[in-house]
């Protein structure tokens, strides 16, 4: 469902900025990108952005500090938590546009 709002914004921010909306993604497209030698030969211009979230503890800065070198408190992942209603919630990751956590 979010890809699909995500293709429908971007299709609409297309035909307002009057481009051409991109081309629908099919299984042949797919087996095309897959196996087009030439466009392995170039880094793709994506529209996206990967980003990621750890809960690496930051203490853990030179071997020289013991106290700090072995610092593992990477248990707690939230960056806050926050009050939505009745709801509380952990803040994984602040991005502003839309987004998809593909691992945990």
């Amino acid at each position: 469902m979010m890809v699909m709002a995500g293709t429908l914004l971007g299709t609409a921010t297309a035909l307002v900025a009057g481009e051409a909306p991109p081309p629908a993604v099919t299984f042949g497209s797919l087996l095309h990108e897959m196996t087009d030698r030439a466009a392995h030969t170039q880094w793709p211009a994506l529209p996206y952005r990967s980003l990621q979230a750890s809960s690496y503890d930051r203490a853990s800065l030179t071997p020289d500090d013991p106290k700090g070198w072995f610092a593992n408190r990477d248990h707690s992942f939230a960056l806050r938590t926050e009050t939505n209603g009745a709801l509380r919630e952990a803040v994984l990751m602040e991005y502003d546009g839309p987004g998809v956590i593909t691992r945990i």
